[in-house]
């Protein structure tokens, strides 16, 4: 009976140990998940691209003007622009878009499609910070912008002011009810601070 009650308390402390044990794997399991970055669980990226500035501008309908008035639209050189008022996500107004386009190749990839380059020039506070914008896409021909519910990926190529020397890449998304979403991916330089520290500017 005693090498019995002895072997019966072994069990107990010894499932004492492992309930111990597991539920201090458990509260650390919970402690490293609330200190993940929020960005990875947002978006899937992990954590190594904390340096990445991400956001987007929103803008309805674009009224784009063929600048060749002796065009019928479809022919090489053909130069459009446009000017138009863009927001943030909070409806808030961020700025103006202006850009141009410019038809450098037709009937590619196929019959009435073309290829046009683009410069798009984001401007912020007035004029004073600005990203821009430049890339090459296929465009159907009768339109004056991309299709409806379709995608263009472009190189960021620059910036000023809080932009400066940024580079990256955006996302111009065109939707089925004609509404329009820029969404930037940033790379922001390294500053040196008044101490001599590098650090990248937040925004």
């Amino acid at each position: 009976m005693r090498g019995s009650a002895m072997q019966l308390k072994d069990w107990c402390t010894a499932d004492r140990v492992s309930i111990r044990f597991y539920r201090s794997v458990i509260v650390l399991t919970m402690l490293c998940l609330a200190n993940w970055p929020a960005s990875a669980w947002a978006d899937g990226r992990s954590g190594s691209d904390e340096d990445e500035l991400v956001f987007s501008v929103f803008h309805g309908p674009a009224t784009v003007v063929l600048a060749d008035l002796n065009s019928n639209g479809h022919k090489l050189g053909d130069l459009r622009v446009t000017s138009l008022p863009i927001q943030f996500v909070s409806g808030e107004p961020a700025g103006r878009l202006d850009a141009t386009l410019i038809t450098t190749g037709i009937n590619v990839p196929e019959p009435d499609d073309e290829i046009r380059i683009s410069n798009l020039i984001f401007v912020f506070s007035g004029g004073i910070d600005q990203i821009v914008v430049n890339g090459s896409g296929y465009y159907p021909a009768a339109g004056p912008t991309i299709d409806l519910d379709s995608s263009l990926i472009r190189p960021v190529t620059g910036g000023s002011g809080q932009f400066a020397g940024t580079t990256g890449w955006a996302e111009t998304r065109h939707f089925a009810n004609n509404s329009w979403e820029h969404t930037f991916h940033l790379q922001l330089p390294e500053r040196e601070d008044g101490r001599g520290r590098r650090h990248r500017r937040r925004h």
